[in-house]
């Protein structure tokens, strides 16, 4: 409770028993306003303290002061004060060592600091009560102030004529503690106590709590979207707070070290990274291990829900089962204090905020009662005191007297449990007082399982609880966790539902991300908690945070200081007048404001420039700046060297660049019709013919990453539906292809595109007419067939089937494809997994129709290479009869020289069931050479070759006996790290010992 006595004498960021090498430090913390730090030496014993603890602390206090950076101030506290040559021995030193403070100069800082009534009040109090009830009773002199679990007590002792002594005990609130609450501090060898019934008349309470209670649960008890991009319908809605609520996770940043390094060199907001470390825990968690939390997080982080269900939960206990955020079972009166509407009273006491309360409900009759209970409540040590948006003080100065008020406020009542939110921005100035009252954490954002929690409780509260709803849920959740920058923006439970509310109006997730981050942009500069922070203009402020942006990729900055970003505002206003001529809040101040509204910009940390410590900003996500960098490019917000109306020469130098990729698409999705000459010269990069076999391997390595990021650039536009003619898209996507980049290519995002249709007849008519690379066509042929298929997934194996056993050719080509899909499904995606399109047994037909197909021979080069790579995925599922009639077919195209053709077939034969003895139609000496030379080639398909070989000599019995094929497999076993052939040699040695011992 030493803690009390130095906040008052201007200290904050307290830390206790702080071990340092050979010693230990009692009390350090920084002064609030001056540079200097505290170190303390505490003292509570019966005797006075005497010279030689005075000369071991100034040992102690030397050793601090050695070589700090800011002077060391230090105090020596003692309850019993000090023995006179003590006192002497200090007086004689000079300058004197430190400072030294007994029990009566401790207790007037307390008294000063109203952490505790006067002394004089204790007294008053007291000597009522004892004149109404035992007026024999005499005041003693002597009066003492207790530290006690239930915070500071008065102790006023009293004695009767005959010798007994007895005392009254006085709360700081400069109440009597009624004779319950006294009893509960178990004081022993202490005189009778002379204590009321209860502190003050308790009339009515069950009426005053039963309005509060149901005032909170009508307050807190819902969510609604005020601020929010809502329609009608939805805007003029109340949710159950429990139906969108998702228990949150909170980061507990523990500082890594014991040094309190706060002077000059590291400004006490924000340390450096690695003196912290953070771990995540639960809400329930965090709640029920630390009395009291300060929670930290940006807009929209889910803060003041935090505060709801906390003051839900704990009103109405029945509510608490609701959700699973393991909140503790504690008896609990929550009162909230929102600071929004504290703007006029920053300074008033918290108590009187507290009785206050009653007056929202609409009922001031119940003032009286309401305002006992509150205090009985308060001292029972029964309360949790929620603290809503201590960011929403707006001005500094008024943010620290309440934060001054709070912290005395928590010394008087120190049972009491408290969680405070803040916005980080507005938690710095006073994160010094807070630091040694609440433990700090910071609202975590939303795991993939959080986001699959809060997409799947909208859609069963605005869609419908259906199967049909559930399945749209699931489809909207995968595709928010697999599209990158969408993910990133969804950690933020206010920006996934702007994203949930976008996806209702447009009826899908919106196809160019432009439009989701600009209403998201809207929502936190303008909409969003209005009356917390008031709106920014955006007229004034985009161009200039685009402005910023644009430079800061320029310069391939993520992080500016502050002076450097003011003076980037500046250069926006000099280089775009006729913009910003009449633009209202200084560049120095919108920097905190654009900070304090969106957290679009955020402070995150501090640097040395020019030998100065200087902020660091950075914006929120790497998202949001280079969708305003897209957006000064778009604006021409740009400086005057770089302003044009021809948009492919602003976007020129970038098209090969591959940290511009997301800029580019976004400037290009926003360009309108202005999109297809950015995409013609994105297509001539990409049809740049390959440097000469003479190149060197730099030229060759720059080639391929122009090229590559081109195509990347090219093929994100169409995935955000820019508008081109589809001709264009066809080129580009069929250049892609001839150029071989299909494999680095987000394909999956063009099957969702306008240009879907475009990309299928693009990929159909390469398969169907051979088109080089054949591979790469198939490839991407059945990416889309797969894709695409809207019907039941049990009945996928039965269309392949119906398809593939067609007398067209297409359609077979697209039975194929779907089968190949299912394949790559099955097996490829996740091995270890249960088929999840259909059992895996009802596969076998369509494998064996397409395994039939090539066994006729009357194939087409495609459906040879999606027959033999189906077969490599599902060989197994073939009957022995199937086997033999097609291996045949498999060995003819091994054999055969067009490399689209052989790609797959050793794989394939490696795949089937072993079947001794069939047909190989081939002459016996070139078989014997041709299995020997695959067996020794070294290239890509260097296993499945192996493995064909040893499979076509066993089968055949050629090549090699049967002792050799066993060295061989066990000389592979050692080599191979792969588990599907680590697995097939195990098997080929069992297939060797059951003929050998069959």
């Amino acid at each position: 409770m030493a803690q009390d006595v130095f906040h008052q004498l201007g200290y904050e960021d307290l830390r206790l028993n702080v071990p340092k090498s050979g010693r230990e430090v009692d009390i350090q913390g920084s002064h609030k306003f001056e540079r200097r730090r505290l170190v303390a030496e505490c003292k509570a014993v019966d005797e006075p303290i005497g010279g030689a603890d005075l000369n071991k602390f100034a040992g102690v206090l030397g050793a601090e002061q050695h070589g700090a950076p800011v002077p060391v101030h230090g105090y020596f506290l003692s309850v019993s004060g000090f023995r006179s040559s003590a006192l002497e021995q200090e007086r004689q030193i000079e300058p004197p060592r430190m400072t030294l403070m007994d029990g009566e100069q401790i207790v007037e800082v307390l008294e000063a600091g109203k952490v505790v009534a006067p002394q004089r009040q204790a007294i008053e109090v007291s000597g009522r009560f004892v004149g109404a009830t035992r007026p024999e009773l005499l005041l003693q002199r002597q009066s003492e102030l207790l530290a006690t679990a239930m915070g500071w007590i008065w102790a006023i002792y009293y004695r009767s004529p005959s010798g007994n002594r007895f005392a009254c005990l006085v709360h700081p609130d400069g109440q009597l503690l009624s004779a319950e609450l006294a009893e509960s501090l178990n004081l022993e060898d202490f005189p009778e106590i002379l204590a009321p019934a209860t502190s003050e008349p308790m009339l009515d309470v069950n009426t005053a709590r039963s309005v509060y209670i149901t005032y909170l649960l009508t307050e807190f008890g819902a969510i609604t979207l005020e601020g929010m991009p809502t329609d009608q319908e939805i805007g003029s809605r109340s949710f159950r707070l429990e139906s969108l609520y998702v228990p949150p996770t909170l980061e507990n940043i523990v500082r890594s070290n014991n040094e309190i390094t706060h002077d000059a060199e590291d400004p006490p907001a924000q340390l450096a990274a690695e003196d912290f470390s953070v771990s995540n825990i639960s809400l329930g968690a965090a709640i029920s291990t630390h009395h009291r939390l300060a929670i930290l997080g940006p807009p929209g982080g889910g803060k003041s829900t935090i505060i709801k269900r906390l003051a839900v939960a704990y009103a109405d206990p029945s509510r608490r089962v609701e959700s699973d955020d393991e909140l503790p079972e504690h008896s609990l009166t929550p009162f909230v204090i929102r600071c929004r509407t504290l703007s006029a009273q920053p300074n008033k006491p918290i108590r009187d905020i507290l009785n206050d309360l009653i007056l929202w409900a609409e009922r001031p009759d119940l003032a009286d009662t309401f305002k006992a209970w509150v205090g009985e409540s308060l001292r029972r040590g029964e309360v949790l005191l929620l603290v809503d948006g201590l960011d929403e003080i707006h001005v500094d100065t008024e943010r620290s007297l309440f934060v001054n008020q709070l912290r005395v406020f928590l010394s008087t009542y120190p049972q009491i449990r408290a969680v405070i939110t803040s916005r980080e921005v507005g938690f710095r100035p006073i994160a010094g007082v807070v630091a040694s009252t609440c433990h700090r954490m910071r609202v975590a954002d939303l795991s993939d399982e959080g986001i699959h929690q809060l997409v799947h409780a909208w859609h069963a509260e605005v869609v419908g609880r259906g199967q049909k709803a559930t399945e749209e849920a699931e489809k909207l959740v995968s595709q928010i966790v697999t599209m990158d920058r969408i993910r990133r923006l969804a950690g933020n439970p206010l920006l996934l539902t702007t994203l949930l509310l976008v996806r209702r109006w447009v009826g899908q997730l919106p196809r160019r991300r432009s439009v989701l981050y600009r209403k998201a942009i809207e929502v936190l500069l303008m909409t969003w908690n209005i009356e917390g922070h008031a709106p920014v203009d955006p007229d004034e402020v985009l161009p200039q945070l685009a402005f910023a942006a644009h430079q800061m990729m320029l310069n391939g900055k993520a992080r500016v200081s502050g002076p450097e970003l003011v003076e980037l505002f500046k250069e926006a206003r000099r280089e775009m007048p006729d913009v910003l001529a009449y633009a209202r809040t200084p560049p120095s101040k919108l920097v905190e404001r654009i900070e304090e509204r969106s957290s679009l910009l955020s402070l995150s940390g501090y640097d040395v420039k020019n030998g100065e410590i200087v902020a660091m900003y950075e914006f929120r996500h790497l998202t949001f700046q280079e969708y305003l960098a897209a957006l000064a490019i778009v604006q021409d917000w740009l400086p005057g060297e770089l302003s044009t109306s021809n948009l492919v020469e602003k976007l020129e130098p970038f098209l090969r660049v591959g940290e511009w990729k997301e800029v580019v698409t976004l400037a290009v999705a926003l360009s309108g019709r202005n999109a297809g000459s950015v995409l013609r010269a994105l297509d001539t990069i990409i049809i740049e013919p390959p440097p000469s076999d003479s190149a060197s391997k730099e030229e060759v390595e720059e080639y391929w990453e122009r090229v590559d990021n081109a195509a990347s650039n090219a093929f994100m536009c169409l995935a955000d539906d820019v508008l081109i003619d589809p001709a264009l898209a066809a080129d580009i996507i069929r250049h892609s292809v001839e150029a071989e980049l299909s494999e680095y290519l987000d394909i999956g995002g063009l099957i969702d595109s306008r240009y879907a249709e475009t990309f299928y007849e693009v990929s159909f008519s390469g398969v169907k007419e051979g088109r080089h690379p054949l591979v790469d066509y198939v490839h991407n042929l059945a990416e889309f067939v797969g894709a695409s298929q809207g019907t039941p997934l049990e009945r996928w194996p039965e269309i392949s089937q119906e398809l593939i056993s067609s007398t067209s050719l297409d359609e077979r080509l697209r039975g194929l494809a779907l089968l190949l899909y299912i394949s790559w499904d099955s097996r490829a995606r996740d091995p270890q997994d249960i088929f999840e399109i259909a059992s895996f047994d009802s596969l076998g037909y369509p494998v064996t129709a397409a395994a039939r197909l090539l066994a006729a021979g009357a194939t087409t080069r495609a459906e040879t290479i999606m027959v033999q790579w189906v077969l490599g995925w599902l060989g197994e599922l073939l009957d022995t009869q199937m086997v033999a009639e097609v291996l045949p077919k498999l060995l003819h195209n091994w054999m055969s020289e067009d490399a689209d053709i052989n790609e797959f077939a050793p794989w394939a034969i490696s795949s089937l069931p072993v079947v001794v003895g069939w047909n190989a139609d081939q002459d016996k000496d070139l078989l014997e050479r041709f299995l020997g030379e695959q067996f020794a080639a070294k290239d890509s398909r260097l296993t499945a070759k192996k493995r064909a070989a040893l499979t076509v000599a066993f089968e055949q019995g050629i090549k090699w006996n049967r002792d050799s094929l066993r060295e061989l497999a066990s000389a592979l076993i050692t080599h191979e790290k792969g588990d599907s052939a680590r697995l097939w040699i195990r098997k080929f040695h069992r297939l060797l010992d059951e003929e050998a011992h069959p």
